[in-house]
């Protein structure tokens, strides 16, 4: 009830579903009201471009607090987790990105890593493309196959560089022949049927921004660094 939009679980039938109504989203200054589950089912729309299957299915419908945000509900592996804080001395050989360290709640010091995989890494370049302000470790969901779902992109699309993710391990890194096919599927489908999607729930200045991230990216050809006064990392982490 106190995050930036009011969730709740219900269910469609025997389909258990989130609920982020508009009514009970909470004015944001630099987001504009109102706006944040539009933005949730564009960040579908666009990982559905992709083909990478990073959000889960999500749309706009009516419920019992008004219009709002409605998105399957994926049971996350509770034996798995994609994003982790673990002691310093407790680094991993292989396998994972180091992030950054720094104390926990009772100052015992403690490093933020997450998986070196190619699940993660497409959810990274989905973050850059979406301009994603908040991936904190909870919204990535570790499923039981190795596949893993990004959740809670209410933050996204924003006209000005707003990247903030726990997701900094490739930093640099070249994109991959796939990675950069996506991408460029997206620039083409922005032309048609993608287009028309998000021209019913952005405005046509965040629709041009998105372009021209994606153009950098495919220019660059690897993932970009932090930029700007903003922290790199959200906050709480997790």
């Amino acid at each position: 009830m106190s995050a930036s939009n009011m969730t709740f679980i219900g269910r469609i039938g025997e389909a258990k579903v989130v609920y982020k109504p508009v009514a009970g989203e909470q004015p944001l200054w630099d987001f504009p009201d109102g706006t944040l589950a539009r933005r949730e089912v564009a960040a579908y729309a666009l990982s559905e471009s992709l083909g990478w299957n990073v959000v889960p299915p999500t749309w706009l419908s009516d419920g019992p607090f008004g219009i709002g945000m409605v998105q399957r509900w994926r049971d996350r592996d509770a034996d798995q987790e994609a994003v982790a804080l673990v002691g310093i001395e407790d680094l991993p050989a292989e396998g994972w990105c180091h992030i950054f360290d720094g104390l926990d709640a009772q100052e015992n010091p403690v490093s933020l890593i997450h998986e070196d995989s190619p699940a993660l890494r497409r959810m990274a370049v989905f973050d850059v493309i979406v301009n994603n302000a908040d991936r904190k470790g909870g919204h990535v969901l570790a499923m039981p196959d190795g596949h893993r779902h990004g959740v809670d992109h209410g933050l996204t699309f924003h006209t000005e560089y707003k990247l903030r993710t726990v997701l900094w391990g490739w930093l640099g890194d070249d994109l991959h022949a796939s990675e950069l096919e996506g991408v460029e599927g997206v620039c083409c489908a922005l032309g048609g049927e993608l287009g028309d999607t998000l021209a019913e729930l952005l405005s046509d200045e965040e629709i041009t921004a998105l372009a021209m991230r994606c153009d950098l990216l495919l220019s660059t050809a690897r993932f970009p660094a932090p930029d700007g006064e903003m922290p790199a990392i959200p906050w709480p982490p997790f």
